[in-house]
């Protein structure tokens, strides 16, 4: 919880400590997955994981955290209603489709959420070098 008692619901864990399953280029983990894959209840086990929390529930912003810290510090945090109560598979979907080899551009800047960065992002690989001409990366 967030000191302002807002809740979190944790929906997917993604590392590049396994077969990173979540980069395939089938794009299965973000536009096909219907079932749970992985443990949530152990966050010490460095593998994928995602909950239908990903494609069922709704909400408004995006916290992404490390799961080697206690505290849950977010590496980024969205404020001002990002998801605009859409699921997460719902928002990252819309930005296209990134199959089989498609990817956004490399300064491309897709969305306009307000984000904070934080905890150890500079030392987290995929956000030491984030940047963007847009809100989306934004400090």
């Amino acid at each position: 919880m967030e000191p302002d008692d807002r809740g979190w619901t944790f929906i997917a864990r993604f590392s590049n400590s396994d077969a990173k399953n979540w980069m395939e280029d089938s794009g299965d983990w973000w536009y096909d997955k219907s079932v749970a894959v992985g443990d949530a209840l152990d966050p010490e086990q460095n593998t994928d994981m995602i909950s239908p929390a990903f494609w069922l529930f709704s909400g408004n912003e995006i916290k992404i955290t490390r799961s080697d810290d206690a505290q849950h510090s977010a590496l980024l945090q969205t404020t001002g209603d990002c998801l605009g109560g859409q699921t997460f598979r719902s928002k990252i979907t819309s930005y296209g489709n990134f199959r089989n080899g498609g990817h956004w551009e490399e300064d491309g800047c897709l969305g306009n959420c307000i984000v904070r960065y934080g905890g150890r992002y500079e030392t987290t690989k995929g956000f030491k070098h984030a940047k963007c001409d847009g809100n989306l990366q934004a400090r």
